[in-house]
């Protein structure tokens, strides 16, 4: 699991590797929200592709319940998803997370469309890649401009 925050577009990416519970993911969105860069970002991309949610349908709920606690107000979540099960969890989350905005894609490009910024998917890959993972620390930032793109710790 990681967090990175790309505060030029109002984003936060959160993606997840490997065998994951909802209690992790419950517990990972835990702390990021006690960071004032997850605060500040209103688009959320939550990189499921190479996930393996270990958790079914009757834990989805505790993490509905809790995102929703949790959420702020106007804020947008794009999960990316490239598997079977994750995209059927994730399907059933959307639709019984009614009070959140929440879209489900397989690819960068439709991803970049439904979080409406003005970035090519190579560049959201590029975030992608960027996200330190293995961490419950949402301290890293990246800040692209037009020279370089740099990441900063604090």
């Amino acid at each position: 699991m990681g967090y990175l925050a790309v505060p030029e577009h109002h984003l936060s990416i959160i993606r997840y590797t490997g065998k994951i519970t909802v209690d992790n993911m419950i517990d990972f969105v835990t702390k990021q929200y006690k960071s004032p860069d997850i605060i500040d970002s209103y688009l959320k991309l939550i990189d499921l592709r190479f996930a393996n949610i270990k958790s079914g349908t009757d834990t989805l709920q505790k993490l509905i319940t809790h995102v929703t606690s949790k959420s702020i107000k106007g804020e947008k979540r794009v999960i990316l998803v490239r598997k079977p099960v994750e995209t059927a969890l994730m399907m059933l989350y959307k639709r019984k997370a009614t009070r959140l905005k929440i879209d489900i894609c397989s690819t960068l490009d439709r991803a970049c469309t439904l979080l409406e910024i003005p970035v090519h998917e190579d560049e959201l890959a590029f975030y992608i890649d960027n996200v330190p993972m293995g961490t419950s620390s949402s301290d890293t930032k990246i800040t692209p401009n037009r020279n370089k793109t740099t990441r900063k710790s604090f």
